[in-house]
């Protein structure tokens, strides 16, 4: 044992994965357990910050064992295996990168009839706008309507100051930072512009 503690989430899956492998056909060498994290309590330290949003952040992580480690194996070393798996997805950049992952494969605004989404730089010059330096200072949740009335090709999209982001290109997104205490009811904190 390593010594560290493991939680209710990471122990009990452990027992049942345990107690699930004994009748599990010899034709399987291997047997899967998933776990379904909500990805909502970790972006804002403020749990009720996020109560007021539609949709769901969630992510569902699987870990992998052979049949004889688990029938072997004790629950220290099967929670371990669990630990391992579940912590890999339960911080703020992994939710980070789902969401920026999702933006950048969605097909584009969902309108009653069928409508093509030009790329960036046609929007540009039918006048669509693509900075907003004059939202330094404005409250972030007004700024986000603002900047997707005045342009609704893009998505704007509150994050707290000190966000890790990957080198990730999305010619669809507008990031708005704020004070990590007052996200997202912070003003903006950067001069906003589509990435």
């Amino acid at each position: 044992m390593d010594g560290s503690k493991r939680t209710k989430i990471e122990a009990f899956p452990a027992y049942i994965w345990k107690v699930m492998v004994r009748v599990i056909d010899e034709s399987h060498p291997k047997c899967k357990m998933g776990w379904l994290v909500d990805g909502r309590t970790r972006m804002c330290k403020d749990l009720d910050t996020m109560s007021n949003y539609i949709g769901n952040d969630l992510s569902l992580p699987f870990g992998e064992a052979s049949k004889a480690e688990l029938e072997t194996g004790g629950l220290t070393d099967i929670a371990k295996i669990c630990h391992d798996v579940i912590s890999k997805v339960t911080n703020w950049a992994h939710f980070l990168d789902l969401i920026d992952w999702i933006e950048c494969q969605r097909p584009g605004l969902m309108f009653s009839k069928v409508v093509r989404v030009p790329p960036l730089w046609c929007l540009l010059d039918e006048g669509y706008k693509s900075q907003w330096p004059e939202l330094k200072g404005v409250r972030a949740v007004t700024a986000k309507q603002i900047i997707e009335k005045e342009n609704p090709f893009v998505k704007a999209w509150i994050y707290p100051e000190g966000s890790f982001f990957m080198a990730l290109i999305c010619s669809k997104r507008v990031l708005l930072l704020t004070p990590a205490n007052d996200c997202p009811n912070g003003r903006v904190s950067n001069s906003p512009f589509v990435r």
